[in-house]
C-alpha cells in the first residue's frame, strides 16, 4: 500500500512535470509568434515609411520639374518680349530717323525753292516796276509841258 502511494505520487509530478513542460512549449511558441508577427509589422511599418518617402520624393521631383518648366517658360516669355521691345525700338528708330529725314529734306527743299521763287518775283517785280515807273515819268513830264504850254 504505502509502495502504490508513493508510485501515485510519481505519476502524478510525472503529469504535473509533463503538464508544465507542455505549457512551457506552448508560451515559447507563443512568444515565438508574437516575435514574429511584431517583426513583420515592423517590417510593414517600414515600408509603408518607405513608400511614403518615395512618394514624397516624386512629389518633389514633380513639383520641382514644374517649377523649372515654369522658371522656362517664363524666361521664354520674357525673352520674346524683350526680343519685341527690341524690334519695336528699332522700328520706333527707324521710322523717326526716316521721318527726320524726309521732313528735313522737303524742308531744305520747299525753303529751297520759296526762296528762290520769291526772289525771283521780287526780282521781276522790282524789275518791272521800275521799268514802268522810269516808262511813265516821261510821259508825265511830257503831259505837264504840254498842259503848261
Amino acid at each position: 500500500m504505502h509502495a502504490m502511494l508513493l508510485l501515485m505520487l510519481l505519476l502524478l509530478l510525472m503529469m504535473m512535470m509533463m503538464l508544465f513542460v507542455v505549457v512551457l512549449v506552448v508560451v515559447v511558441v507563443l512568444l515565438l509568434l508574437l516575435f514574429v508577427e511584431q517583426q513583420q509589422h515592423d517590417d510593414d511599418h517600414q515600408q509603408q515609411q518607405q513608400q511614403q518617402q518615395q512618394q514624397q520624393q516624386q512629389q518633389q521631383q514633380h513639383q520641382q520639374q514644374q517649377h523649372q518648366q515654369q522658371q522656362q517658360h517664363q524666361q521664354q516669355h520674357q525673352q520674346q518680349q524683350h526680343q519685341q521691345q527690341q524690334q519695336q525700338q528699332h522700328q520706333q528708330s527707324t521710322n523717326s530717323s526716316s521721318s527726320n529725314s524726309s521732313t528735313n529734306s522737303s524742308t531744305s527743299t520747299n525753303s529751297t525753292s520759296s526762296s528762290s521763287t520769291i526772289n525771283s518775283s521780287s526780282s521781276t517785280n522790282s524789275t518791272s516796276s521800275s521799268s514802268s515807273s522810269s516808262s511813265s515819268l516821261p510821259t508825265r513830264e511830257t503831259r505837264r509841258i504840254n498842259e503848261l504850254l
